[in-house]
C-alpha cells in the first residue's frame, strides 16, 4: 500500500481487511467484514482479529484512511483504488464504437499491461475468488476491445499482445483466438493465423470434445478456399 508516496507493509490481517473494504466499495457493516475475512473462527474471535487489523491499519498509515462511523466502516474517498481506476478504463474500452471513421479512445501498451493484471493472485478466500472471476472478465473483455482498437489502428503487434494475454488468461476463450488470428490475417502472416487455428482447433477437440464455432471458421475459410500455401 502507498501513503504519501511511500510503500506501507502491512500485516497480512490489514492487507486483508484494506482489500475487502476497496473491493467492497462502499459502506460495510463490521460484522459483516469480520465474518467474511474470518470465517472460520468463532464470532468473538472473528471481531477480536478485525479490531487488531483495523488498529493495524491506522497504526500505519493513520486515521483518515478508514472512516468509521457505529457499526459500520469504509475506506476514505481519497484512497485511489487502482483496480476500480483500471475497471473504469476497461468500461470506457468496451463502450467504443471501433471503425476507421469513429474517435479510438488512448491505448497504449500501458493500458495492456495494466489489463494483465491478475486480482490478488495467490488469495483464495470465497469473497476474493468471486472478485477475482468478475475483474477477470472485465479486463478479458476489455483486452478483445483494445485488440480490436489498435487492429483498427494498424498496431498490430500490440493488438496480437493484448489478444495473447487474454487467450492465455483463458485457454478456450474462442473470441480472444479469434481476435488474434484476425492480426495474423491482417499483417498478411497467413501461415501464422492457419497454424493458430488448427492449435486451438486440437487442443479443444482434444481436452473439451468441442469444435469451434461457425464465426472462427469463417475466418480461416478464406485461405482453405484459396488453397493458399501454408
Amino acid at each position: 500500500m502507498w501513503s504519501h508516496d511511500r510503500v506501507v507493509e502491512l500485516p497480512l490481517g490489514a492487507q486483508r481487511l484494506v482489500s475487502y473494504l476497496a473491493l467492497e466499495g462502499s459502506w460495510a457493516t463490521r460484522v459483516c467484514a469480520a465474518e467474511m475475512l474470518w470465517p472460520d473462527s468463532r464470532r468473538r474471535q472473528a471481531a477480536a482479529n478485525f479490531r487488531t487489523a483495523l488498529w493495524r491499519v491506522r497504526g500505519q498509515v493513520g486515521d483518515g484512511v478508514v472512516w468509521t462511523e457505529p457499526g459500520r466502516l469504509t475506506l476514505a474517498n481519497t484512497v485511489a483504488v487502482d483496480v476500480q481506476d483500471v475497471a473504469k478504463e476497461a468500461r470506457v474500452l468496451m463502450s467504443a464504437p471501433v471503425n476507421h471513421d469513429a474517435e479510438l479512445p488512448a491505448v497504449t501498451a500501458e493500458t495492456v499491461s495494466r489489463l494483465s493484471t491478475r486480482l490478488l493472485p495467490g488469495w483464495y478466500d470465497d469473497w476474493v475468488v468471486l472478485e477475482q472471476e468478475r475483474w477477470d472478465q472485465l479486463r478479458l473483455h476489455a483486452l478483445e476491445a483494445v485488440a480490436e482498437v489498435l487492429l483498427c489502428r494498424g498496431q498490430h503487434m500490440l493488438a496480437l499482445e493484448a489478444g495473447l494475454v487474454a487467450a492465455r488468461s483463458e485457454l478456450f476463450r474462442e473470441s480472444a483466438h479469434r481476435v488474434i488470428i484476425r492480426v495474423y490475417l491482417a499483417e498478411g502472416n497467413w501461415g501464422a493465423a492457419m497454424q493458430h487455428y488448427q492449435d486451438y482447433q486440437r487442443k479443444l477437440r482434444r481436452e473439451l470434445n468441442l469444435a469451434p464455432t461457425t464465426a472462427m471458421d469463417e475466418l480461416i475459410h478464406p485461405l482453405i478456399a484459396s488453397h493458399t500455401p501454408w
